[in-house]
């Protein structure tokens, strides 16, 4: 899911027909129905949120503080927030959540490092590092793959790390977030730089241009089909 970047709101989800997204200046983690109205604060105090993944089974939202460096989650209604894994995300610009697994899944944009835990924190692990420069990633449980962005390229994974490849690549892009859509074996990413969302096929063919118009600097995608 969505890294964040110069203060933007990140968003994601969740199959229950909710939005949740981070406010990093205003210290906001917010949800509402997905026509915006009925806005709650699942956290009206939260430290520097940016990175955030939803799990509609669990009814829980799972967040990164930039501030303390926190992963936190939460009830989807507030309650039940708590701090998982303390200190060790601040710069991390990556997090999805495995509902297969119930593990929360972040990257390390300084170090590579590619970590996961239990949804309740314990287990809290460096599961393999790559070069730095990492930032959004997203998990194909099916498949047991990790997609992961860095350096202008779409990288995947076996979920142990083993069988890294590049999935596709830019010459002059700056891929910054990746969402997987299962059901329609489809990829999809945003090219900040270039302002465009793209799309291939799980093989990596048919890599197609979805948006080129109208974006400004886009950041965080998911995808629900």
């Amino acid at each position: 899911m969505c890294p964040l970047l110069g203060g933007l709101a990140q968003l994601a989800v969740a199959q229950t027909g909710r939005l949740f997204w981070t406010e990093q200046i205003n210290g906001r983690v917010r949800t509402s129905d997905t026509h915006g109205l009925s806005v709650t604060d699942v956290d009206p105090n939260a430290r520097g949120p940016h990175a955030l993944d939803a799990d509609a089974g669990t009814g829980q939202v799972f967040f990164i503080e930039a501030t303390t460096g926190d992963i936190r989650r939460a009830n989807f209604d507030g309650t039940g927030l708590q701090t998982i894994v303390p200190g060790t995300a601040a710069n991390s610009l990556g997090l999805t959540v495995d509902p297969t697994t119930r593990k929360v899944w972040w990257s390390d944009w300084n170090t590579g490092d590619i970590k996961n835990a239990n949804y309740d924190g314990t287990g809290a692990q460096t599961v393999f590092t790559m070069q730095g420069g990492i930032g959004g990633l997203d998990i194909d449980p099916v498949n047991g793959h990790i997609y992961i962005t860095g350096s202008g390229a779409i990288l995947r994974a076996n979920l142990n790390g083993s069988g890294l490849t590049t999935f596709y690549s830019s010459s002059n892009g700056d891929l910054l977030d990746v969402a997987i859509d299962q059901t329609n074996q489809k990829v999809y990413w945003t090219d900040n730089r270039n302002n465009k969302v793209q799309r291939a096929d799980f093989s990596g063919a048919n890599v197609t241009d979805i948006l080129t118009t109208g974006l400004g600097t886009p950041i965080g995608i998911d995808v629900l089909p």
